[in-house]
This record gives structure tokens, sequence and C-alpha cells, in this order.
């Protein structure tokens, strides 16, 4: 594989190479409005500079083995999509500043998954169930876990002290918000929409003073809200839509 020592960016996108016909792609491994066939080309020039990829002898061609990313120490950009790994995570790249890996198979992150300078973690559409414990990012400020429907618990925000948007949209077994997300002192944005299963938010979420948006829609289990949400006064902007308003109320505090 050579050539890999230099490169900054890395595109390994299976789901989209499963597609016969690339109009029919819906979803870029970019997560937004560029066109499939300008992502074709990328995976393509990707591909050309790294060589043959290392694939295990199982029959699905979309294992590939971390060895591959030995030599990639550089590298400060992953976009992964529907991929699996095998081998140990020692040899994944320790300078990422930013890894979308959509469709993560793994009901947690592995524990010698060292990442900790990364800036952006998106893991949308995840298989994770609990996604890591006594994992530390001080360099986080985006954290995306939308649409993982595994998910019933955040993780422990305590690692992640500059987090400022935390997007959670569309986790449908998500039941608890960890108590600590009081010390994401930073944080701008906090999206759960669509979290069909969450009956409370934590008397903790007024420690957030830099909080100005909150989306709460399609959120039907949630009947009761800290009465702090009302003085905020970094809160500009609160969508609660699907929420049966009669049954709603703002809990009195013990």
């Amino acid at each position: 594989m050579q050539g890999t020592k230099t490169i900054r960016g890395l595109i390994l996108d299976m789901h989209m190479l499963r597609e016969e016909n690339e109009n029919s792609v819906e979803e870029s491994v970019l997560g937004c409005e560029d066109s499939p066939s300008m992502v074709n080309r990328l995976v393509g020039i990707v591909c050309q500079r790294i060589g043959n990829i290392p694939k295990t002898s199982s029959t699905s061609a979309d294992v590939i083995k971390t060895e591959a990313f030995t030599n990639m120490r550089q590298l400060n950009v992953l976009l992964l999509n529907d991929v699996k790994l095998d081998g140990g995570y020692e040899d994944f790249p320790k300078h990422l500043v930013c890894l979308r890996w959509l469709r993560f198979p793994l009901n947690s992150m592995p524990t010698c998954l060292n990442v900790e300078k990364l800036v952006v973690l998106d893991m949308r559409h995840s298989r994770l169930k609990h996604a890591w414990q006594g994992k530390s990012f001080p360099c986080l400020k985006i954290l995306d876990l939308s649409h993982s429907h595994l998910l019933t618990t955040t993780p422990d925000f305590t690692g992640l002290p500059g987090l400022e948007s935390l997007l959670l949209k569309d986790c449908i077994n998500l039941v608890k918000i960890d108590d600590s997300i009081a010390v994401l002192r930073a944080l701008v944005l906090l999206n759960l929409e669509g979290c069909v299963k969450l009956k409370e938010l934590p008397k903790t979420i007024s420690d957030l003073k830099s909080l100005e948006e909150l989306y709460l829609t399609g959120c039907s289990e949630l009947k009761v809200l800290p009465k702090v949400l009302a003085q905020m006064e970094s809160l500009k902007v609160f969508l609660a839509g699907g929420i049966t308003l009669n049954e709603l109320a703002l809990a009195r505090e013990m």
C-alpha cells in the first residue's frame, strides 16, 4: 500500500458501492447535499491512491483488516459507511480530527480505540447499545448518534468537557439521559427528536448555561419537563411538537 503515509483523508463507503445504480443512492457518506456521482469519484480516487485494502477471508467483502490503517499516521479525516473491521484497534489512526462511521457494527466502542483528538464524531445508524465507558474526548465539539435504534442510555459525558452539539435524533429505545450531562457547560444544541421512549429529562439540564437550542419533537412519552427550563436565559429555540400539551406539566422541584 504505497503512498498511504501521506494520506490525510479517506472515504470507504461499502453501502454506496453496493448500489447498482448511482442515481438510487439516497444518502451520501458526506451527510449533505453532495451529488452521488461526486462521492463515487472521491471513492475511486481514494481506492486508486491506497491500492488494494487487505480484507479478511470472510465471504463478506465489507470486512477490512485493521492493519490497512497501520501506515496512515497523518490521517485526519476518516469517513466510513457500513464497514466492519477485523483485528486489533491498536492500528486505528490516532490523529483523527473527524470520524464519520455510519452504521457502526459494534454494541460499544472498543476500549483500545484511541481517538482522543477527535473534534467531530458521527456514528449515525449505529448498532451501539452503550456507547462507551471511561473514554475521554477532550477536543470533541460535535457528537451525533442519531438513528441508533439499539441505544438505551447516553454515554457518560464526563470526558467531553468541550462538547457543543449533541444529536440523538430518532434513538427510539433511548430511555435515559445520563446525569453527567451537567458537565457540558459549552453545549449549545441538544436534539432529542423522536426519542419515543424517553420519559424524563435530568434536572441537571439546568447546568447547561450555554444551551440555545433544545429539540424534543416526537418525544411522545415525555410528559413532565424540569421547571428550570423556563428559567434558562440562554435558551432561544425550544421545539416540542407531538407532545400532548394537556398532559405536559412542569415538574415541581422537591
